[in-house]
């Protein structure tokens, strides 16, 4: 039985004030970003992205790619595309939203559970942010929730807006536009390729907000784009049968200004490290 998966399964975006401008992440670790046109398709005469920067000196969007594998029963995977004969129509379903404001807040390795359970938040009375805003109801409502997002038409693109919620998602929620500095009308949005590929950007670095920041933590009553959440898809194919992938991840960061410098630790090497230490946990 063929079984459908996404790839990569964590895709990172990240944020630019760039209005038109975008590149594909890299491909590999320490690799420059890859070159595209305004729906993702490759430009490969362009070469790799040099310059992150756009003609007025905005930061480029960097848009997370994701593609459809499907494995035999040998377990070899292929890439899929709408160019292929038996492949009817491709459709993906995302839903990013911004937890912030509900969350705890910033207190760098308190809450890190590499440390042990006597170090989760709870147990370290780390304040949550926005404390005085109480109830389940009203604290929902800080979360910016645009709501899940479909596409399946190639070279066309729908957006995480205010303006668009689907209209029987109950908690779709954004800052009121009265608390001051940038308005936040979006968390970025979703294009696909003319191959059916996921082309995913988050926002524009907007942060909403007008209270007094004392500390490194920011302050209650502000709310920025970042963003994240599942991304999935859904492949008909030509006899007709339906196949669902499993669930992937978008993260929606912030700019990284030298792609090809890479970290002493990635996040390979985290997750290697989280697999061998609770392996049978």
């Amino acid at each position: 039985m063929p079984t459908y998966s996404i790839h990569p399964r964590i895709g990172v975006a990240r944020l630019g004030n760039s209005l038109s401008e975008f590149y594909l992440a890299p491909t590999e670790i320490g690799g420059l970003p890859v070159s595209c046109d305004e729906w993702g398709n490759e430009t490969p005469t362009d070469g790799p992205v040099t310059v992150f920067k756009d003609r007025i000196g905005a930061i480029k969007r960097q848009a997370a790619r994701f593609r459809i594998f499907v494995s035999d029963d040998l377990g070899e995977p292929r890439a899929i595309s709408l160019a292929d004969s038996d492949v009817a129509s491709i459709e993906w379903i995302a839903h990013i939203a911004n937890k912030k404001p509900i969350w705890y807040t910033f207190s760098e390795l308190q809450g890190d559970l590499v440390f042990g359970e006597k170090n989760s938040y709870e147990n370290t009375h780390i304040p949550v942010n926005n404390p005085d805003v109480t109830g389940s109801e009203d604290r929902q409502k800080l979360i910016i929730d645009p709501g899940p997002r479909q596409i399946s038409d190639p070279e066309s693109s729908v957006a995480f807006s205010r303006y668009n919620i689907p209209a029987a998602y109950p908690r779709g929620a954004f800052p009121d536009p009265s608390n001051g500095g940038q308005q936040i009308d979006t968390l970025g949005e979703l294009r696909m390729n003319k191959e059916g590929n996921l082309i995913a950007l988050g926002g524009f670095g907007h942060v909403t907000g007008s209270a007094e920041i004392s500390s490194f933590r920011g302050a209650a009553g502000y709310w920025d784009d970042i963003a994240d959440g599942y991304v999935f898809a859904r492949v008909t194919l030509s006899d007709g049968s339906v196949h669902e992938t499993a669930a992937a991840w978008l993260i929606v960061g912030s700019p990284k200004y030298a792609p090809e410098i890479v970290n002493i630790t990635t996040l390979a090497d985290t997750m290697d490290d989280v697999a061998i230490r609770k392996n049978g946990a």
